[in-house]
């Protein structure tokens, strides 16, 4: 049989699995307006997922915190894993809101202007991609260009309608784009 504790660990853990489920399905529909910067179309995350990023901060910082301060729980030996978990779900929070707030694409006439977290700064011209991707598993695009260039676009963005539409006119007529249609296709999916 099961103990107690790993069994409330597998139903929360089943539990938050789901709502993060329904809560990604929530923010896709809402991708809102594009938003234009200087003649530029310019990518952001959509404001739910930025809502979403900062409910966990907010809501679940000072739950963390509580779970691992001292007597909470009846044994003094768990105390030791407290710090630890507190500096690791920090780190994650950190990271979470800095993903929602840096990510950015410029599309300009000339190519696509990426900011990253995870890669920095990247641009590629359209008259240099060469390819472009659609992986169904993590419902992203991948524009490929030479040199291992490319820039990555999930569904989580506002304004994909209209950036399809430039991507769609600029490409070069000689780049292997078969992402775009299947993007495209997931993006009409009723969600």
């Amino acid at each position: 049989m099961l103990s107690s504790d790993l069994n409330v660990g597998i139903v929360s853990g089943l539990g938050g699995g789901l709502i993060a489920a329904v809560a990604l399905r929530w923010v896709r529909r809402r991708g809102g307006p594009p938003i234009h910067e200087g003649g530029a179309l310019v990518l952001t995350r959509t404001r739910a997922y930025r809502s979403i990023s900062i409910g966990i901060a907010v809501l679940w910082t000072p739950l963390a915190i509580w779970a691992t301060s001292p007597n909470v729980w009846a044994s003094g030996a768990s105390q030791r894993y407290g710090p630890p978990l507190i500096v690791a779900f920090s780190l994650f929070v950190i990271l979470m809101l800095l993903a929602a707030f840096v990510r950015r694409i410029r599309v300009t006439p000339d190519g696509m202007a990426s900011r990253s977290l995870w890669s920095g700064s990247r641009f590629l011209p359209w008259t240099d991609v060469q390819r472009v991707d659609y992986a169904v598993l993590l419902q992203w695009l991948t524009f490929r260009g030479p040199g291992g260039n490319r820039i990555r676009v999930d569904g989580m963005f506002a304004g994909l309608e209209e950036f399809l539409e430039v991507a769609r006119e600029r490409l070069p007529a000689a780049a292997d784009a078969p992402g775009l249609v299947e993007f495209r296709r997931y993006l009409a999916l009723p969600r």
